[in-house]
């Protein structure tokens, strides 16, 4: 895969490792990583010359939040909030996309780790070191 290269105004205030949002027709945000950012700001430069520019590699895309909701029977409210409504126009994979990130972000949140996926869930439910308490009354229920 080749990078991309963007091109912004040379006021701009980047540098390597910033994130850069894009926003799309669809509604969706992508993210991209700038690296080997460059000021082409060189005495006697055209102005039309002079401007920062980065490669840029994508980080991801999240899709848009739901316009409307639409509850899930049987899901945890936040899954349906995050996914009701891309499952419901036949999005699946969107909608399984946007239920993990929810409950990945919940967890983060409840337990105050920066992790993702595996790992993150391996330490918070750890049954030896859990980040989350779970009492013997709720085993088998939402922790979100």
């Amino acid at each position: 895969m080749s990078a991309k290269v963007a091109t912004f105004p040379l006021d701009t205030d980047l540098e390597d490792g910033d994130l850069i949002e894009q926003r799309l027709p669809s509604g969706k945000a992508k993210l991209y990583r700038a690296t080997r950012v460059t000021y082409h700001s060189q005495r006697g430069l055209p102005a039309s010359a002079q401007r920062v520019t980065a490669e840029i590699e994508p980080v991801m895309t999240r899709p848009a939040p739901a316009d409307r909701r639409v509850e899930i029977g049987g899901m945890h409210p936040t899954v349906s909030q995050a996914a009701g409504a891309l499952f419901a126009d036949g999005h699946y994979s969107k909608a399984v996309l946007a239920a993990f990130q929810a409950v990945e972000l919940q967890v983060q949140t409840k337990s105050g780790l920066t992790e993702t996926g595996v790992p993150l869930m391996h330490r918070t439910l750890n049954p030896q070191s859990a980040r989350i308490e779970r009492s013997s009354t709720n085993a088998g229920r939402s922790l979100i």
